[in-house]
């Protein structure tokens, strides 16, 4: 039977009720998923991403202590803390402890999205290695021209989480493959892990 009048009212704000109830649980996992902890990188060696992984691209390790693609490398002279040059062109000048920090992106408004990637690009290299995490919203596969220029600005980000999908094996495929074709063996090559709704993570290669 077809609801009108006064029924179809009160069955139209117990739906409404409904998907409130819904949208205020899944923004609680969402924020939740995305205080979790974030990567350590380095394992206490101060001389992480100082010397050249003879493996290069090639290299599976999670763990490898060596640079893969020249936009990771760390200055060996500043992490043993004697340099000080302001345009040093030996690497990366960034404490591993400070490599802690998140950047979150709407994809699903790009106007906004651009604007937090112009205001990051405005920064020095150095900053934006302390970026380890992105957080993006609203992923989809046309926006993957805005996500190689974003994977290229943070050098050493480690991991993407993707607070409004939950975990899919189609969707991760789909990541693997996004990865391949974006190079990110040079822009990103540290980034190894996604990470879903429900704080779950999983390798990417």
């Amino acid at each position: 039977a077809v609801l009108a009048g006064p029924a179809a009212a009160r069955a139209c704000r117990r739906w409404q009720q409904q998907q409130q109830q819904l949208l205020r649980i899944f923004s609680g996992k969402a924020a939740a998923a995305a205080t979790t902890a974030v990567a350590r990188i380095g394992g206490g060696n101060a001389e992480w991403n100082v010397y050249r992984c003879s493996e290069g691209k090639r290299c599976e390790a999670a763990d490898c202590n060596l640079w893969h693609s020249d936009s990771e490398r760390r200055c060996k002279d500043f992490a043993r803390g004697s340099c000080a040059k302001r345009d040093c062109k030996e690497g990366l000048h960034v404490a591993l402890a400070d490599v802690n920090q998140i950047v979150t992106v709407d994809l699903d408004k790009p106007i906004e999205a651009k604007a937090v990637l112009q205001a990051n690009k405005g920064k020095s290299v150095n900053e934006r290695a302390r970026v380890v995490r992105l957080v993006l919203y609203g992923f989809a596969w046309v926006r993957r021209q805005l996500l190689r220029d974003i994977f290229e600005v943070f050098p050493l980000v480690h991991e993407v989480m993707l607070p409004d999908r939950t975990r899919d094996a189609n969707l991760l495929v789909a990541w693997c493959d996004l990865i391949e074709e974006l190079d990110c063996a040079k822009r990103a090559p540290r980034m190894r892990e996604i990470i879903f709704s429900d704080g779950h993570a999983e390798a990417l290669w």
